[in-house]
């Protein structure tokens, strides 16, 4: 239980947040306000959130996921932002993300713009930038539904309709160093 300076725990009921395995926090944008430079924090659960969660430029972190743990916007919209987002600014704190599923963002999954390092380690990316309607990508094109055998044409078509948006998984501009592995 002390391997994490910080606990975040998405179900946790109880009427004290101090952020510890006993008395963890609910909200991971707390989380990091209460946060130090360097400290590790632990989320579990289904994070559900409704605008971005900012990260710091004064600090460095590090965010690992329990088990199957989830952050994310309930449904995707092109209007949702970012999940985890990090504006320019500061290069000279960076970040650790490992093991946390990033779902239906409008923009990225996770968009760094400015850092002196990014490791996202064992993370997963679902819908985001995509309502994950109207295109296979690991099928032939079939009934209405575009496959990885469309043509440009038809794929061009369904970039600009209304099931995408400009976002991704992760963008990561203006870093020192990046790692992204499996």
């Amino acid at each position: 239980l002390t391997q994490f300076d910080i606990h975040v725990v998405a179900h946790y009921t109880g009427s004290e947040n101090l952020g510890t395995a006993v008395k963890p926090y609910v909200d991971i944008q707390q989380a990091i306000s209460a946060s130090s430079n360097g400290d590790t924090i632990l989320l579990d659960g289904n994070f559900v959130i409704t605008t971005s969660v900012e990260l710091p430029s004064d600090k460095r972190l590090h965010f690992y996921g329990a088990g199957e743990t989830t952050v994310g916007y309930a449904t995707f919209s092109p209007l949702n932002g970012n999940v985890f987002h990090r504006a320019s600014g500061d290069a000279t704190k960076g970040f650790l993300i490992q093991d946390l599923t990033f779902k239906n963002a409008g923009g990225y999954g996770i968009q760094i713009e400015e850092a002196d390092h990014t490791y996202i380690i064992g993370c997963t990316f679902n819908t985001n930038g995509w309502n994950g309607t109207g295109l296979s990508t690991a099928a032939p094109e079939t009934g209405g539904t575009l496959g990885y055998d469309s043509s440009q044409a038809d794929l061009l078509t369904f970039g600009s309709g209304s099931n995408v948006s400009d976002g991704g998984a992760i963008e990561i501009k203006n870093n020192r160093n990046v790692q992204v592995i499996g």
